[in-house]
């Protein structure tokens, strides 16, 4: 019994002596804190021991090209404040730099968190290790640390990931903010060989790439993003905020997708995934966007993602599918989503090409825009149920011979060149299938629930259930926003 009641006093003893063992260092720009650079820092530092940074602007040897040397130790601001902590790389051509490399097995108590990276710079072939990927940080051989409330601005690479690049190693990203960086892949960050990265209202802005993936790319692996943003970035060829390649599977929730620009003959404004990459994106909101195909989102090659209570808004695509594209062998499911005000040549909410197999439910659309199929261009096969294709401002409700069109319990009315028509005239009146006003509630402030009445709600039409993507009941919608006027609100 005496050593029962002694052991939990022995643990707690051991557990205060590995705390009172850590220590904390106090770094400043001019040299004269404990140790003359971070670098220098982190070399005399032990497991557990904290670097504080006091604000100002580091540069030079020993304050960039940053390695943590494998050790569980936190590099933080004193100030929890980025705008005022600084370390700038100050790369050049002639004298390539970057900001920080994790390449030692890092795990998450290796942390960074409260500083600004700017100005790395690793052009093609670089001297750097590893070559010209992640100008702000690179991250390798399983590295895996936690950086939060991190700022990585204006890093250029010659390669791949402006502001990070990941190769086999799967970090944490907290209230990150990846602006004005630019790379060939992936302007903001690439996550690369099973890099299946964890981030968590991380926002990219502004960000560019000469190839594929203007905010961030990822090839092989499947990152996880919750309400992170992708605002204004641009890429010159496929996914202006985002490019999924190679068997990627990322997870996207709540995340929102505003005017991001792919290239004018690519794909994906918001969202482009390819060569087997089947995305889960739920709870997203695509505004603004602007492809050649897709601007909201482009599916292509053996890619099947689930789509789910999403809403895409006043996305262009010069082509086909202003809202989604679905490209040839693509096989993508929607659930529950609202696509308003898109348009394109052809496809203003949905474009399908090829062999593209769709499955939608319970969506709504209306007052998208094509000169052929407002609410769709189909060839391929779609299965379409529970879904309102309404008020489309220019085109029939949808276009296409499809090698198979399957529609249930959808009401398609009021669209500019009609609904009923061409191949799918017969299903009117069938399986549920009607052209019938489904009285939005406030259509004119994308207000698509079901006022009392709608024959699209469940308690008129028992058959089906709900038709649309909103319930019945006109109580005050909560709509979706830009990042300009979140920041706004915040000014005020």
């Amino acid at each position: 019994m005496r050593t029962l009641l002694l052991l939990p006093t022995v643990v707690w003893t051991l557990s205060l002596a590995a705390s009172a063992g850590a220590a904390t260092y106090i770094i400043k720009p001019d040299g004269s804190g404990d140790f003359p650079t971070i670098q220098a820092g982190i070399v005399a530092a032990s497991a557990g021991d904290v670097l504080e940074l006091t604000d100002g602007t580091f540069t030079g040897n020993g304050n960039r090209d940053i390695d943590y040397l494998g050790k569980a130790i936190a590099i933080r601001s004193q100030s929890a404040n980025p705008a005022t902590c600084i370390l700038d790389c100050a790369g050049t051509l002639d004298s390539p730099h970057r900001g920080v490399y994790f390449h030692s097995g890092e795990t998450a108590a290796s942390l960074l968190e409260g500083v600004t990276v700017k100005n790395g710079f690793t052009p093609p072939d670089t001297p750097l290790p590893t070559g010209s990927g992640g100008a702000g940080v690179l991250c390798t051989d399983n590295s895996n640390p936690t950086l939060t409330n991190c700022v990585f601005l204006q890093n250029i690479a010659g390669g791949t990931g402006g502001g990070m690049f990941c190769i086999g190693s799967s970090p944490t990203l907290e209230r990150c903010t990846f602006s004005g960086n630019r790379s060939q892949s992936g302007g903001g960050a690439l996550f690369y060989a099973s890099s299946n990265a964890t981030l968590d209202r991380c926002i990219f802005a502004g960000n560019s790439s000469g190839g594929a993936g203007g905010g961030m790319a990822c090839g092989s692996s499947s990152p996880t993003l919750t309400e992170c943003t992708f605002s204004a970035n641009s890429s010159g060829k496929s996914g202006g905020a985002t490019w999924c390649t190679t068997s990627s599977n990322p997870t996207f929730s709540g995340c929102h997708f505003l005017g991001n620009t792919a290239g004018d003959t690519w794909t994906g404004g918001g969202i482009s995934c390819e060569s087997a990459s089947s995305p889960r994106v739920e709870g997203c909101t695509f505004d603004g966007n602007l492809a050649g195909y897709g601007g909201g989102l482009a599916i292509q090659s053996l890619s099947a993602p689930v789509i789910a209570n999403c809403s895409f808004r006043r996305n262009r695509a010069a082509q086909i599918g202003g809202g989604i594209f679905c490209g040839d062998t693509s096989s993508p499911q929607l659930e529950r989503c609202t696509l308003s005000g898109n348009s394109a040549q052809s496809g203003g909410g949905v474009g399908c090409l090829g062999s593209a197999t769709a499955l939608v439910t319970n969506c709504t659309l209306s007052g998208n825009s094509a000169t052929r199929g407002s609410g769709f261009r189909i060839s391929g096969t779609l299965t379409l149920a529970n879904t309102i294709i309404a008020f489309g401002l220019q085109g029939e409700a949808m276009f296409g011979a499809g090698t198979s069109l399957s529609l249930t319990c959808c009401d398609l009315f009021g669209n500019a060149g009609g609904d009923w028509v061409g191949a799918i005239a017969p299903q009117l009146g069938v399986d549920g299938n009607l052209s019938e006003d489904p009285l939005f509630c406030d259509r004119s402030n994308e207000n698509f629930g079901l006022a009392a009445g709608s024959p699209c709600a469940p308690d008129h039409n028992p058959a089906c259930g709900l038709i649309g993507a909103w319930p019945a009941g006109c109580s005050t919608p909560v709509h979706p926003t830009s990042w300009g006027r979140v920041k706004d609100s915040y000014r005020q």
